[in-house]
């Protein structure tokens, strides 16, 4: 799904699955949010894939099944983050039936709803005296342009500095991720799968941007015969008359 320069969707080995109903939500307390259904079978491990397309990096919270999956996740400026594992324990994402036994809460509301929030991170800013113009440009062999400030501004202008010059020795609390090598029986759930190789490393935040929240809500749901023409592994929509999934090999 797209909302707000922003990507996010849920994907097995590296290959997207397929989303259905996706529509806009309204007055769920997130400034804008966006929801679809994303058809799955039990045992499939996923993974979170944000792709931020804006100047200014992202907090990104996760919430799956109702319970805290990830916080304080930063997703650099014009950079994307893959979230395979929960914070907590270094195990992957991996769908179950809600009769499984490892399901902890079988009868929550929000079994099978990953939901993933972001906030746009404060730009930190730097005083430049107005009578020391601003160049930019030039590249290739091109001409260097000006930037002239308003005098008349206090005699003072703002431009984007270096974060980790104007951070250093903040406070540490957010992370930012790595890659490392009566129950209905069709609702799913997320549980622990095997051990992933993620790490989280240390990393500072400026804070949030008031009013920049947004959200994607994904529901989970059981891959059957309601829906033909779609891989039953991957969710990948099959060619007419295919005998196996050309993404995965899995057999129609």
């Amino acid at each position: 799904m797209h909302l707000d320069s922003t990507v996010c969707i849920v994907s097995r080995d590296g290959r997207a699955l397929r989303e259905f109903d996706s529509q806009l939500l309204s007055g769920t307390g997130l400034a804008t949010k966006r929801s679809a259904k994303v058809y799955v079978s039990p045992g499939l491990e996923y993974s979170i894939v944000i792709k931020n397309q804006k100047a200014c990096r992202r907090l990104v919270n996760v919430v799956i099944d109702g319970m805290a999956a990830m916080t304080g996740l930063v997703v650099p400026a014009w950079g994307t983050t893959t979230l395979e594992r929960f914070q907590d324990m270094p195990r992957k994402f991996q769908t179950a039936l809600a009769t499984d036994g490892r399901v902890t809460d079988p009868l929550a509301a929000d079994l099978g709803v990953v939901s993933v929030s972001l906030v746009d991170e404060i730009q930190p800013t730097t005083s430049v005296p107005w009578w020391q113009p601003t160049y930019y440009g030039g590249s290739f062999g091109g001409p260097t342009h000006v930037l002239h400030v308003d005098p008349f501004l206090r005699g003072h202008s703002t431009i984007c500095g270096g974060l980790d010059s104007l951070l250093r020795g903040s406070a540490v609390n957010y992370c930012s991720a790595q890659m490392n090598s009566a129950m209905p029986e069709d609702k799913m759930a997320t549980v622990p799968g095997d051990i992933s190789a993620q790490t989280f490393s240390a990393t500072a935040w400026a804070g949030s941007v008031v009013g920049s929240d947004i959200g994607f809500s994904f529901t989970l749901v059981r891959q059957t015969d309601a829906k033909p023409g779609f891989c039953s592994q991957c969710g990948t929509a099959l060619h007419d008359h295919a005998k196996f999934c050309h993404a995965c090999g899995t057999r129609a």
